[in-house]
């Protein structure tokens, strides 16, 4: 009696190119209205193959028309989530304990975090265990197949080309990752291109100055400078003694000498102490004109960009009450 075909159903978010780098022309496209699907027959099953892009619910919605458009009894979740860590290899099997739905939020509704169904005690929802005790088991067991029985049971396997900038094995790299030029992967936020963009980008703006006259007679003399400081530009006295007037510029956690008659070494500590020392006490006062700068982080120039939308919502607004009411007189 021959033996029946299985049904097995593959889901791809994203990286259809592995897919179709790997099995080519062998693919007979049965696309549905709303799903890209492939079909692959051999002697032994039938398999479809539908990309269903990223995200649980999309793969939600590609399992179950899998299931009930062909009948699939197994599904693959074929990608590289996950697998792009040191802790991965070639051939390396992973049991899954537990899963996070993160595209669920009643949060607005019942204040539960993110991912979180409220019949459990966390957003993390075990797996049954007697599945897992059983794919541990036969993980142990060594019962499937070897890389060298897969590759003689399926074709030649498949082999990863080079990564590029814009290509990760055949699979396009998106905005939110780098490729180094060693094809070394590394993921990126938005605020991390925002971020290196300011750091370049950003001048220091006024935002503190202050008039200082030591004591008469000191050896050491501190300044306290406020905490936003980042930098400070300082020019001595030009009435209190003779010496340089030159302005100096000091970073946080950086020193510098001043000549005013006595050779000062002038420390911007990190605590935001600003510490004059000298080997000999001095005869004269030391006035000291201190100008404070501050770099712009990003969170300060996020925030300024929100109030200037503001105020243009809150002039919007205005010109609007204006042309009311001049078109009422």
């Amino acid at each position: 009696m021959k033996k029946a075909k299985k049904t097995i159903g593959m889901l791809v978010a994203v990286e259809i190119g592995a897919v179709l780098s790997r099995y080519g022309d062998k693919l007979t496209d049965v696309s549905e209205t709303g799903f890209d699907v492939k079909r692959l027959d051999s002697n032994d099953y039938t398999m479809y193959i539908l990309k269903s892009g990223a995200g649980e619910i999309a793969a939600a919605a590609g399992t179950q028309f899998l299931i009930t458009k062909y009948g699939a009894e197994f599904i693959i979740n074929f990608g590289v989530v996950g697998g792009l860590t040191p802790e991965m290899s070639l051939a390396k099997t992973c049991v899954v304990e537990s899963v996070v739905h993160y595209d669920f939020d009643t949060s607005t509704i019942d204040n539960c975090e993110v991912g979180r169904y409220l019949e459990y005690p966390s957003i993390y929802i075990p797996a049954p265990a007697e599945l897992v005790d059983a794919a541990i088991a036969a993980v142990e067991s060594g019962s499937f197949y070897t890389k060298a029985e897969a590759d003689q049971k399926f074709g030649t396997p498949y082999t990863l080309p080079p990564a590029t900038a814009d290509q990760l094995g055949g699979v396009k790299v998106g905005d939110y990752l780098d490729i180094a030029a060693d094809g070394t992967l590394s993921g990126k936020t938005l605020y991390d291109t925002i971020a290196a963009s300011v750091a370049v980008k950003s001048e220091a703006r006024l935002v503190w100055n202050t008039h200082v006259t030591s004591p008469n007679k000191f050896t050491t003399w501190d300044v306290q400078i406020p905490d936003n400081v980042d930098k400070i530009c300082i020019t001595k006295g030009r009435s209190s003694s003779s010496g340089n007037n030159t302005e100096k510029s000091i970073a946080r956690g950086g020193t510098t000498t001043y000549d005013c008659n006595y050779d000062f070494t002038i420390t911007f500590q990190t605590n935001g102490i600003l510490h004059v020392a000298n080997s000999y006490k001095t005869l004269y006062p030391l006035e000291l004109w201190i100008d404070g700068y501050h770099y712009p982080t990003l969170a300060d120039l996020l925030t300024q960009v929100t109030a200037v939308e503001s105020s243009v919502t809150d002039l919007q607004v205005a010109l609007c009450e204006l042309y009311e009411e001049k078109e009422e007189n």
